[in-house]
């Protein structure tokens, strides 16, 4: 027998099993009312909902970028401060290439001092750089 109604008390006292129409289909339930209600109040299993893969695709490609970047602007400084210790050396150079500086002996070894400073930094900017540009060149070969 069906029964249809929205008197609780009646369905209650005469049913034996429930139906009820959801958006997924029919669910039966068995007992009165009273029993789909207590089932109905029980804590459900939460679903989370977990974010679409290309969500975190974009994040991961986002996050990708922004490291490959960090490596060539690092490589970038470290080119541009090799540049700049180069000039500094040829006007060093030049310095003491000129006749005046040259007939100084205090002069001449001050600012031989001082190229033999410049050229230790040159060499360890040329380090950093060749490290920047090998670091740029394995993540461009890991993405490949």
């Amino acid at each position: 027998m069906l029964i249809i109604s929205h008197d609780r008390y009646f369905i209650n006292k005469l049913a034996t099993r429930i139906a009820v129409l959801t958006p997924t289909g029919l669910d039966l339930y068995a007992g009165g009312y009273d029993a789909y209600a207590a089932r109905m109040k029980a804590p459900q299993p939460v679903k989370r909902e977990t974010k679409p893969a290309a969500d975190n695709d974009y994040f991961k490609q986002k996050e990708t970028r922004r490291q490959q970047r960090m490596l060539e602007n690092r490589a970038a400084r470290a080119e541009k401060a090799v540049e700049e210790l180069e000039e500094k050396a040829a006007q060093l150079e030049a310095l003491l290439a000129r006749e005046d500086v040259a007939s100084d002996y205090k002069k001449t070894l001050e600012l031989t001092a001082e190229l033999d400073a410049l050229n230790a930094q040159k060499e360890a900017a040329y380090a950093e750089w060749d490290d920047a540009q090998k670091a740029v060149e394995a993540w461009d070969g890991e993405k490949i």
